[in-house]
């Protein structure tokens, strides 16, 4: 048994799984609906962010940092924070007035998610709202904060970049956001912050769950396992077309036999449809065995009645179908959940067997 190496892709998640689960969803939800949930899944992800950066773990009022004493330092401590959540990305941050600044976005790791961009985009202004009300409000200025979002567009119309406005509304005491150091000696956005950085693995883990969760209760259960298991379909028939090309040239299988698949499908759960995982596998009978699942990236935060991973019974269903239907193993295969966490046990199960 052997994976191709186009298989084996660490950052799945993020450019395939998350793709292809948010593209269902947005044609379901519509452009308001869908941007509506994102934005609140990036106000979930920076509160994870702002614990994990700015409290103590023993004291959750106590700051680990430095308090920013005026505009220039929340600005400086904003600057560092966006480097440390998006460190490929390229960041510009303007002062518009003592109350708007504008924040581009180039090269952002969410893009790619989606090819409506503005739209994907409103996870970061929900997270920009909160990381800014909670600075603001740790000066001690309560005060609304704004973030509007439109295209900074490339020759030819693809947008290359996002610009967020920020406009801190009504506050409680006069404010002036700085982005110019006090005097010329200073480099801007010269800082002692020392934050942590963060996996992109894991935001988009983050970012899909608490998506799941939240248009679960939107659309119901039904309806977003019936979504999760169309985008695992189609993700399935490409990773069987991209291995089943190079299995072509190579001229080899990637199993035998059924009795020796359960081999190749914990390595494909492994590296291509749940990265990061631990699977195992029990055989049933002849026709039958069990993949077991203890790390699953689809039931993170999501509590449902039923099993829910439609994404990973579609992708398997389909993948393994074409595949033994090609080399002659079998007409194709039935996937089955059996156990699930995101409906109470402690790992997941899908029962796999040949037709």
């Amino acid at each position: 048994m052997w994976i191709p190496r186009e298989i084996i892709e660490r950052t799945w998640i993020q450019k395939i799984a998350a793709s292809a689960v948010l593209s269902k969803f947005y044609n379901v939800l519509g452009e308001e609906k869908f941007s509506a949930v994102l934005y609140v899944t990036g106000r979930d992800w920076g509160l994870k962010l702002f614990k994990e950066n700015f409290l103590s773990p023993n004291n959750l009022s106590e700051w680990k940092i430095p308090i920013p004493t005026n505009g220039y330092e929340i600005m400086n401590l904003v600057a560092a924070f966006l480097r440390s959540t998006f460190p490929k990305a390229e960041i510009s941050i303007e002062t518009i007035d003592t109350r708007k600044i504008s924040i581009i976005i180039g090269k952002s790791p969410l893009r790619p998610l989606l090819r409506t961009p503005h739209a994907i985009c409103y996870h970061v202004a929900g997270l920009l709202e909160f990381i800014f009300s909670q600075i603001l409000a740790k000066t001690g200025v309560k005060a609304n904060v704004k973030v509007d979002l439109e295209y900074v567009a490339a020759e030819g119309g693809e947008p290359k970049a996002t610009k967020f406005i920020v406009e801190i509304e009504n506050p409680s005491k006069e404010i002036s956001l700085e982005t110019k150091p006090p005097h010329a000696a200073r480099s801007p956005f010269a800082t002692s912050y020392k934050l942590k950085k963060i996996m992109l693995f894991d935001e988009a883990v983050f970012l899909l769950n608490s998506f799941l969760e939240k248009t679960k209760n939107i659309l119901g259960e039904e309806k977003s396992y019936e979504l999760l298991y169309l985008a695992g379909r189609s993700e399935g028939k490409r990773t069987f077309k991209i291995f089943s090309e190079k299995y072509d040239r190579e001229k080899i299988k990637p199993f035998d036999n059924w009795r020796n698949a359960d081999e190749f499908l914990e390595s494909l759960l492994r590296y291509r449809f749940a990265p990061n995982s631990i699977p195992a596998s029990y055989r049933v009978n002849d026709k039958t065995f069990v993949l077991k699942l203890l790390m699953n990236p689809f039931t993170q935060g999501v509590k449902t009645k039923k099993p829910f991973c439609g994404f990973l019974k579609g992708a398997l269903e389909s993948m393994v179908s074409l595949t033994v239907a090609k080399y002659g193993i079998g007409k194709g295969v039935s996937v089955e959940e059996i156990k699930c966490k995101a409906s109470g046990d402690d790992h997941c199960e899908f029962q796999v067997t040949l037709l």
